[in-house]
């Protein structure tokens, strides 16, 4: 009915263009919106708009919306798949390439081949009509109602088949497996009528999945270690079912460093005993002297949430769900046994260094935040060389902090209203191993409103630089 009201009312314009002086001599074929000679098919295409071009593109997109209406693919739903329709004749050239909503149950890409005939005029108006002829050949739309017709059952299998795989990893144990199976099957699911039905249900076998997985520290937890030891942690993914704890392997896991600092490895897979491994290469820091490493499900979930609003929460749910599921293991600081480390400060003053050996004492508690344990050396005040060179043999075997202070520099900032006093002063700060290797280094600026202020707030600022460096 809709298809023979388009035609009646594309029939009255053409009467009505007739009788307009601006439309003389229509050719025959303007008439007849679709026709058939041969073995072809003929579909007329027409556009209006003041910019001719514009006319011309709403011309092809009629053209469009005629191929496709005659296809009569049977798509129930928005299918994201693409008709692609072309000519089979040879150098057929390709004028157009759009992908446009029609009047169908689905989205089409049609590939508008050389118009074989082209009509337009100028109304009373002003307004550019035209009017394309385009020929295919009518085994062409048959074979491509076929392809479509084949592509949605291709997509009504391709839940059963993802469903299906996820229930047969179930079965094995292979949880995580059965996750990605369902969350395509779901994919799938959301834009296929006939399985829509399916989907909730196959978003509640993941969360009961997921609802029954845990994460648990096996070996390496509640160790005593000092900066630059090094060791594993065992974790374990367990899927618990009636009581009991079933290994899961092939389990993706992300391993985080959450207090203090370490070299680790960032991600790990189950074995067949469920057991993944973060192997911590070497301590670097503690925080509140202990070093924690956290162990979470990872779990993709992306193609879930591109593809609507109810998807997207979905997707949201499932992937806070996964990421409550984690495992925590802490080292502890070995205070007695930490390495040895020590800060020695110069500052300068009138151009020359000298140790200082206040400074370098309120310094001290910062190695200790570190997980050393700290030396205070003693140095002479005639040592002036601020070096690692000029002190190496005070101390041997320790870590050395080596800190240079410039001499503060005063200056005077003009606002315009009001001249503002600023004192500023380098910090240089070198970290040595036991060996006299440069480990770190790091350089800033402290400022202050005076040179009282600095000087009092050194041992805070410098601190603070110490706690932030690695070594």
């Amino acid at each position: 009915m809709k298809k023979v009201f388009q035609t009646f009312c594309f029939s009255v314009f053409i009467i009505s263009l007739s009788l307009s002086t601006f439309a003389q001599n229509l050719p025959d074929w303007v008439s007849k919106p679709v026709f058939k000679k041969g073995n072809d098919i003929y579909y007329v295409g027409m556009g209006i708009d003041k910019d001719k071009v514009l006319a011309r593109n709403k011309a092809i997109e009629d053209i469009k919306s005629r191929v496709v209406e005659s296809i009569l693919v049977e798509i129930t739903s928005d299918v994201k798949r693409e008709m692609l329709i072309t000519s089979d004749q040879e150098n057929t050239e390709v004028v157009n390439k759009l992908t446009s909503e029609v009047g169908t149950k689905g989205k089409a890409r049609i590939f508008v081949p050389t118009p074989e005939s082209e009509y337009s005029f100028q109304d009373k108006s002003g307004n550019y009509v035209v009017y394309l002829l385009v020929k295919y050949p009518e085994d062409k739309i048959k074979e491509e109602r076929a392809r479509i017709e084949q592509i949605y059952k291709d997509m009504i299998r391709s839940v059963d088949k993802f469903l299906e795989e996820g229930e047969n990893y179930a079965k094995e144990g292979k949880l995580i497996n059965a996750v990605i199976s369902y969350t395509i099957a779901a994919r799938n699911a959301i834009n296929v009528e006939e399985r829509k039905m399916n989907y909730p249900e196959i978003i509640k076998k993941m969360e009961d999945i997921l609802s029954r997985i845990s994460i648990e520290v096996l070996e390496g937890n509640n160790k005593t270690v000092s900066i630059g030891s090094s060791g594993e942690i065992k974790f374990g993914v367990f899927y618990n079912s009636e009581g009991k704890k079933i290994p899961v392997r092939d389990v993706n896991l992300i391993f985080r460093v959450v207090e203090g600092g370490a070299e680790i490895n960032t991600f790990g897979t189950t074995d067949e005993n469920g057991i993944a491994i973060c192997n911590v290469n070497r301590v670097v820091r503690f925080e509140n002297k202990k070093l924690s490493i956290k162990a979470f499900l990872n779990i993709d979930f992306s193609s879930l949430a591109t593809i609507n609003q109810d998807t997207r929460r979905d997707a949201s749910k499932l992937i806070g769900k996964s990421r409550l599921i984690q495992a925590e293991a802490t080292w502890y600081m070995n205070v007695a046994k930490a390495n040895k480390a020590t800060i020695i400060a110069f500052v300068e003053k009138n151009g020359n260094y000298s140790y200082d050996s206040t400074l370098s004492s309120s310094l001290l508690n910062y190695i200790l935040k570190k997980g050393y344990k700290a030396s205070n050396v003693q140095l002479s005040k005639k040592i002036s060389s601020p070096s690692y060179e000029s002190i190496s043999s005070s101390v041997k075997g320790l870590t050395v902090v080596l800190v240079k202070v410039s001499e503060p520099d005063e200056k005077e900032i003009d606002f315009g209203s009001e001249k503002v006093k600023r004192v500023t002063s380098l910090i240089t700060i070198e970290v040595y191993d036991e060996d006299g290797n440069l480990i770190n280094s790091e350089n800033f600026e402290a400022k202050a409103s005076s040179r009282e202020n600095l000087l009092s707030n050194l041992p805070r600022n410098i601190g603070q630089k110490i706690e932030e460096m690695t070594f």
